[in-house]
């Protein structure tokens, strides 16, 4: 087969491509002659730890994690501030379902119902009575700890107001304060059948306090009649009365005749025998019913004569015989239940 005559760009081309094979044969050979020279020293990598693996990067000064999930935990509780006598409160904790908790206290009077769960959860809390002063104490649960403030003890002052009530004959109803502190304890009696404490007749703090008074069944009497209700507690005065008054339900008064006159409990006669009168007071006007009578012969009266009734004020007349038994005596007019004696000297 005849040979082939190249182009002349070709045969420039055969002679760049043998000029490169020949330099990769020489650098192959110098690879070889230089295996003899030690390669230099590797240096290990760090292991890597497993915490370093959790930890978040960092991405524009910022932690993200796209590995692990970490538990975040909200905790709220339904008072901080607890009365001097303890209670109850309950706190609420908000986390995701897998995150473990606990509950510890510092102090003794703050006791947690339990001491460990996982996820959200309400646990009860009890705070003890506080015998002495103000104190703080810390309840932690998961990350958090929240301050606790107990009232102490105050000095029980007491202060009771009205201390004097005036009653209707007809039966009335009343009422009065006890003004303490809280924990201060009290209580109220009382000794009269006639007055009758409504509840509660014991307690603490501030209170008031409302009775009723039973209608008088008594007439025809001039005087208050009074008891006090006793309100009683510890401490260096001891306790305060509360005076009840009530009214009668007639009040009376039997009268000289004349303008001016006083009150008598006993009127003088003539021994020759006379017609005298007394006059009657009764309070309220027109109120109660009255009659007057003589317990004795010798004395009759005349207005109004027994057994009529009489209201209100009005004037009594009777009539006085001679004395003619040689020696004084005495005789009696009841009027509205009320005595007056009258004496007669002897003729």
């Amino acid at each position: 087969m005849d040979p082939v005559e190249l182009p002349k760009h070709a045969v420039g081309c055969r002679r760049f491509i043998l000029g490169r094979l020949a330099a990769v044969v020489v650098a192959v050979i110098a690879l070889g002659a230089c295996s003899d020279i030690p390669a230099p020293a590797r240096t290990p990598l760090s292991p890597v730890s497993p915490d370093s693996r959790l930890a978040p990067a960092q991405v524009d000064g910022r932690a993200s994690d796209q590995r692990t999930e970490r538990c975040e935990y909200q905790v709220k509780i339904d008072g901080h501030h607890v009365a001097v006598e303890g209670g109850t409160a309950v706190v609420l904790i908000s986390t995701a379902p897998g995150c473990h908790w606990a509950t510890d206290s510092d102090v003794m009077w703050i006791r947690p119902a339990v001491t460990s769960g996982t996820g959200a959860a309400s646990v009860p809390v009890t705070f003890e009575p506080n015998p002495g002063g103000s104190r703080n104490g810390h309840l932690k649960i998961a990350d958090t700890s929240i301050l606790i403030s107990q009232r102490g003890q105050e000095a029980c002052e007491y202060k009771v107001s009205p201390v004097e009530a005036l009653a209707m004959p007809l039966g009335d109803r009343g009422e009065f304060t006890i003004t303490t502190p809280a924990a201060c304890p009290w209580t109220v009696t009382t000794e009269a059948g006639w007055v009758t404490i409504r509840p509660p007749m014991a307690g603490s703090g501030s209170v008031t306090i409302r009775y009723d008074v039973a209608p008088r069944v008594e007439r025809f009497v001039n005087t208050l009649r009074e008891t006090p209700i006793k309100v009683r507690w510890v401490g260096a005065t001891a306790g305060q009365n509360v005076w009840v008054r009530q009214l009668p339900v007639c009040s009376i008064q039997i009268m000289e005749p004349r303008a001016g006159g006083k009150p008598v409990e006993s009127l003088a006669v003539g021994a020759a025998g006379e017609t005298a009168s007394l006059w009657t007071l009764v309070d309220p006007p027109f109120s109660c019913p009255w009659t007057a009578r003589s317990e004795v012969s010798w004395i009759t009266v005349i207005s109004p004569a027994y057994p009529a009734l009489r209201r209100g004020d009005g004037a009594v007349q009777f009539s006085v015989e001679a004395n003619n038994t040689g020696a004084e005596r005495r005789g009696r007019i009841e009027i509205a239940e009320k005595f007056v004696t009258i004496v007669q000297p002897a003729r």
